[in-house]
């Protein structure tokens, strides 16, 4: 890899970073059992270009600098394991494939099966359990993050479609590397 192709992609995956910041932390809904935002865009978007490794690095700086610069309590390593596994699930659905509605969905119904509903939770009630020391049933944040976890996927297959459909096209042909 060249030293410009290198530069290139450091800057472009530090606007990534810096989108996925506003989009989740300043512009996003997020009380102390769920989130929905736009954050997932800038990572889906990095998958889609830079592939897996690129991803989960983006991935991983937003959540640590955007905890740090935003974030409603202390940085909770958990909530990074998620991070890594939706950008390598956006990378392995979306890195040089031919992105459809189905891609898309399936993407999505893999992040809310095997991450969203099973993990978020189990991450809330160690947190509350452990760091705060306030108790919170398992069955309520499980409900709670469901009911999320369902919206915020309708959200994101309706946002992804465009998104795949339009603007990475777009932005491909803009920014080579």
């Amino acid at each position: 890899m060249s030293k410009t192709n290198m530069v290139r992609k450091l800057a472009f995956g530090a606007i990534l970073v810096a989108l996925q910041i506003i989009l989740s932390r300043y512009l996003g809904i997020q009380t102390d059992i769920f989130q929905i935002s736009l954050g997932f865009v800038p990572i889906a978007i990095a998958a889609m270009m830079l592939g897996p490794s690129w991803a989960v690095f983006i991935a991983l700086v937003s959540d640590f600098v955007g905890t740090m610069i935003a974030g409603t309590g202390a940085y909770n390593p958990m909530f990074s394991i998620n991070a890594v596994l939706y950008a390598l699930i956006f990378a392995w659905m979306f890195y040089k494939k031919d992105i459809g509605v189905w891609r898309v969905v399936v993407c999505v119904m893999i992040q809310l099966v095997f991450v969203a509903v099973p993990l978020t939770p189990l991450w809330l009630y160690i947190y509350h359990k452990y760091v705060t020391g306030m108790v919170k049933a398992f069955s309520v944040i499980f409900t709670a993050k469901l009911t999320a976890s369902l919206i915020e996927a309708a959200v994101k297959v309706v946002v992804l479609i465009p998104v795949c459909k339009y603007l990475y096209p777009r932005l491909s042909k803009v920014v080579k590397f």
